[in-house]
């Protein structure tokens, strides 16, 4: 959870080895343009797995409705495979 919290937190190019790493960026459009949850999703996991974590990946992402407009939350549905998923809340 820490490290999707650091992707979450992590500007856009904040980590020059890596510039998909940060996605704080991305994260005000998930309420308004169609595709940004898809797209968050997809380099979420793609950031995972440059990691060499394959046993867990995103499913969705979702502003949680209960959060503070000025401090937002998210739920990610994570998917561990063969056991099932679990929704998770992060804060940033």
């Amino acid at each position: 959870m820490r490290l999707l919290r650091i992707m979450l937190i992590t500007p856009e190019r904040g980590w020059p080895g890596y510039p998909n790493f940060g996605l704080r960026d991305a994260l005000p459009d998930l309420t308004y343009k169609a595709n940004a949850r898809q797209t968050v999703v997809k380099r979420i996991n793609n950031n995972l797995r440059e990691l060499g974590i394959d046993w867990v990946e995103v499913k969705s992402i979702v502003v949680d409705p209960a959060s503070n407009a000025y401090e937002p939350s998210y739920l990610l549905t994570l998917v561990y495979p063969g056991k099932g998923e679990d929704i998770k809340q992060i804060k940033v």
